[in-house]
């Protein structure tokens, strides 16, 4: 359990530093829409991976890849929200 917080919480840490740093010129819609795209990826890697729970396999990577990168996603809208 302690795995899984950390792996949500370090790239959420990193897409508001990111975001802060690179985004100050960008409006909110296009903040959300740039986590829109992000969230659309991560599920599309997820799907690559069938969506499986077999952890011998590179299926496993390919869902925690996309879990990640669907995390970073839905940072980016409710930062772009937020702004």
């Amino acid at each position: 359990m302690g795995l899984l917080i950390v792996i949500m919480i370090i790239p959420i840490l990193i897409t508001i530093v990111i975001l802060d740093k690179c985004t100050k010129n960008k409006t909110s819609w296009q903040i959300m829409l740039i986590g829109v795209e992000i969230t659309i990826l991560g599920v599309a890697v997820i799907a690559m991976g069938g969506g499986g729970l077999d952890a011998t396999s590179d299926v496993f990577y390919f869902n925690l890849t996309g879990f990640v990168i669907t995390l970073i996603g839905f940072t980016a809208s409710i930062y772009g929200f937020k702004k």
